[in-house]
């Protein structure tokens, strides 16, 4: 019998069963950026009792686990397995739970004039005589005269119920020129569409006769625990096919989930919904719909499908109303989704007449630009390093998460999300932290870590320098919250990534960075950067502040576009077959400039 603590939660252990296995199966949420693969160590769990019975330390965790650590009986918990049935004790430190994550739900509300595809009709039917032997489906498509086309099977089942017990005056509520449910009058007419981010997934509940939002929610995509980058999700499903159907269940069922929270909350039924507009990347588009999408991850990259999609929603694996429809938004290549093609809508930057770009900041990158004449779009795996990931104190935007710091006279002055006491350091603050090290000359333009500048604030820790954010008494986990020189690496690949993505659509269309308009950074990491920070070490092109927009969840807007509006969905589908894809690989010099982006220094192009 195992025991989690502080929970005291306890559970039955199967030999083979790994810790996060077991504390999974035990409903506490682990951290695991690598899905089990023993790559990120971020799983690291406390044995308290029962040592003997678990595997020895693997060849992988000791890249993790301090000497220290290992005496103290610390172990990652993807790799420790159940060799033995015995009594285990095991101890989750708050650095490896997923706590109260701050979800980006919020974006820039762009105007759209309302024309949903679903639209209510309210009727009086002509009742049927002796005289006059018509059939319900007959007089209600009388009623309509020219509006409707066809008549769903699940409205049809509910037809003569319906307009008996309403006495001949009902809603008919047509899809298009499609009749998918009869209603009373009085029944609400709503619609949801959602932002299925890789780590994140964004719901919002709109009523689609006014366009008003009536609600919004959020969570964390449980599809996370096989892995927060979406490589590693694909290869589960490459190395098992069995678990594409487990990870879209787990989707389904959040997304299910969302729906019945917002309908809940304005006393409303999940009946009243009648259309999903979902956007999201290329995995995740597949991901939903039940389709492999290992492909993907081999060269040349092809998504199995592009167009946009309308399917029942009862096929789809959603419960709305048994009429309802789910649209899923265009892909446009690669690993550049739906999501993407909702930012373009939200941001509009496909209308503008002057160079401007487009960032979609996340574990993978998507960078479009406007040259003036056309959509040019690359996609960059800047990786999972600004939500924490590889960073040795990285988390993700928590309560506690250090989201700003300043260097001042070798003092560090920082803020944490909530202003409790440092459980970590955030993407924001991460980024801030390397922006003021290379200010104060603590890195330097290679990223190397300058010992005799502010020594107060230097250690080793097993050789590696790290430089101390906050010592150990201020912090909430009783151990100096730290940047080390290889965070500093995996933030200069991150930012390096996305710089270069930059630099190719620039070079590729010989545009300079004074040349652009505007830059608009979507995203939730997007939202809370310092523009500056990211500037002075290289990310983004020298502009002017003014230029620089955070429009937060574009693709969620996006989406919220495309279900109150028609049109909406005509020009996504327009745009997205007007988006030049660049494959970064191939490009001349490719690898060069990469070289160049890992410098820490300002670049123009």
């Amino acid at each position: 019998m195992i025991t989690f603590l502080p929970e005291n939660r306890r559970c039955e252990e199967r030999i083979g069963d790994t810790l996060l296995d077991l504390a999974l199966k035990s409903k506490i949420e682990v951290i695991s950026v690598c899905g089990g693969l023993g790559a990120c160590g971020k799983c690291k769990v406390r044995v308290v009792k029962g040592r003997e019975f678990l595997s020895p330390i693997s060849h992988k965790e000791r890249s993790f686990l301090t000497i220290e650590d290992i005496s103290s009986g610390y172990r990652l918990a993807c790799q420790a397995k159940v060799l033995k049935k015995g009594e285990i004790e095991v101890e989750i430190p708050v650095t490896s739970r997923r706590g109260a994550y701050i979800l980006q739900v919020e974006g820039i509300e762009t105007p759209v004039t309302l024309s949903p595809s679903v639209k209510r009709i309210c009727v009086k039917v002509r009742r049927p005589t002796l005289k006059s032997v018509k059939s319900d489906h007959d007089l209600l498509l009388e009623a309509l005269k020219t509006e409707a086309r066809s008549i769903s099977i699940s409205c049809l089942r509910s037809l003569p119920v319906v307009l008996r017990n309403e006495k001949w005056e009902v809603s008919a509520i047509l899809y298009k020129d499609e009749i998918i449910d009869v209603r009373s009058k009085k029944a609400k007419v709503l619609g949801f569409a959602v932002d299925l981010g890789s780590t994140k997934l964004a719901g919002y509940l709109l009523d689609l006769e006014t366009g008003k939002t009536l609600g919004k929610t959020s969570r964390l995509n449980p599809q996370v625990r096989y892995g927060e980058d979406i490589l590693t999700r694909i290869t589960h499903i490459m190395k098992d096919k069995r678990k594409l159907s487990v990870l879209r269940a787990l989707l389904l069922k959040a997304v299910n989930e969302m729906i019945r929270e917002l309908v809940k909350a304005v006393n409303a039924s999940t009946s009243d919904v009648y259309e999903v507009v979902a956007v999201g990347n290329t995995y995740m588009h597949h991901s939903f719909l039940g389709i492999d999408p290992s492909y993907l991850a081999l060269s040349p990259y092809p998504p199995v499908v592009r167009k946009a999609l309308t399917y029942d929603a009862k096929e789809v694996g959603l419960t709305i109303n048994e009429g309802g429809k789910v649209y899923v938004l265009p892909n446009i290549a690669g690993f550049v989704g739906a999501d993407c093609v909702a930012a373009i809508l939200a941001t509009e930057i496909y209308k503008l007449e002057k160079p401007c770009l487009m960032i979609d900041i996340g574990t993978n990158t998507e960078i479009v630009l406007n040259d003036g004449k056309g959509l040019f779009a690359v996609s960059t795996a800047s990786g999972p390093a600004f939500e924490g990931a590889h960073i040795k104190f990285g988390v993700r935007a928590m309560i506690g998460a250090i989201e700003s710091v300043a260097i001042r006279n070798c003092d560090v002055l920082y803020r944490t999300i909530g202003n409790g006491k440092p459980v970590g350091i955030c993407g924001s603050g991460i980024l801030d932290a390397i922006s003021q090290m290379v200010e104060h000359s603590i890195l330097d333009e290679s990223g190397r870590l300058n010992e005799n500048i502010c020594k107060e604030l230097i250690k080793r820790n097993e050789g590696v320098k790290e430089l101390i954010l906050v010592g150990k008494d201020k912090t909430a986990i009783n151990e100096d919250i730290t940047i080390s020189q290889k965070d500093v690496r995996e933030i200069q690949k991150a930012k390096a990534a996305i710089a270069t993505g930059i630099k190719v659509l620039l070079n590729n269309r010989g545009i300079n960075s004074e040349d652009l308009e505007a830059i608009f950074i979507a995203g939730a990491f997007g939202t809370y950067l310092d523009p500056l920070s990211a500037i002075k070490i290289g990310m983004l092109p020298r502009v002017p502040l003014v230029k620089i927009h955070q429009v937060g969840n574009a693709a969620g807007t996006g989406a919220r576009m495309c279900l109150l509006s028609d049109y909406m969905k005509r020009k996504a589908e327009d745009v997205a077959g007007k988006v030049n894809y660049i494959e970064l690989a191939v490009e001349p010099y490719f690898q060069e400039i990469y070289l160049d982006s890992i410098k820490l220094k300002e670049y123009s192009v």
